[in-house]
């Protein structure tokens, strides 16, 4: 029996799940082809540009990966865009990508970008949308074929939390659907 796809779903119930897995929770299954990994329900927030490079060059063939998107999380994201660019670079078959992320460049190079034509849909998370214009080209141009862009599903929080999440939740929606206006208008400049 091969080992293609490790999806781990777990009850959203309050904060049960919001431990951060370590970075190097997935080391143990590094010689197994997997091409799907869904850790959607769990806390990514730790992880760095290394950590996302790493686990994209050992999983090359991977089509799906989730990574902490389904929930709020209170930590910020550590990884950059430059770890998105990694995962893209490293899985050309990527079809679905949903990960947490800072919207810093880090160390980009725009020119070097990778392209995934396959990804229509991009789940981002708690992904703070600030950068606009940056973030607007780099996935204008590193997915052209992006029509949605999806923030978290799931609330868990304390009711003490439950207006100051709403609000950052009503912003960072706003904020993407402008970055997508601004990514279609590079789109439609780039075909001139």
């Amino acid at each position: 029996m091969a080992l293609w796809c490790l999806p781990v779903h777990a009850g959203i119930n309050g904060t049960d799940n919001s431990a951060l897995l370590p970075s190097y929770f997935l080391e143990p299954l590094y010689s197994v082809p997997i091409t799907h990994i869904n850790l959607g329900c769990f806390s990514m927030c730790n992880l760095d540009n290394n950590a996302l490079h790493a686990l994209s060059f050992t999983f090359p063939r991977l089509e799906l990966i989730l990574l902490g998107i389904h929930c709020y999380w209170l930590d910020p994201p550590r990884a950059l865009l430059a770890g998105l660019s990694a995962v893209l670079c490293n899985c050309p078959a990527l079809k679905e990508l949903g990960l947490v992320f800072s919207c810093s460049m880090g160390a980009l190079d725009f020119s070097l970008l990778p392209v995934n034509s396959l990804i229509t849909t991009l789940h981002i998370g708690i992904s703070p949308p600030y950068n606009p214009s940056i973030v607007s080209a780099f996935l204008a141009r590193a997915l052209p074929c992006l029509k949605k862009i999806c923030i978290e599903t799931y609330y868990n929080f304390s009711s003490t939390l439950h207006n100051y999440v709403v609000s950052d939740r009503l912003h960072r929606e706003s904020s993407w659907c402008a970055i997508m206006a601004k990514m279609a208008k590079y789109k439609k400049d780039a075909l001139g």
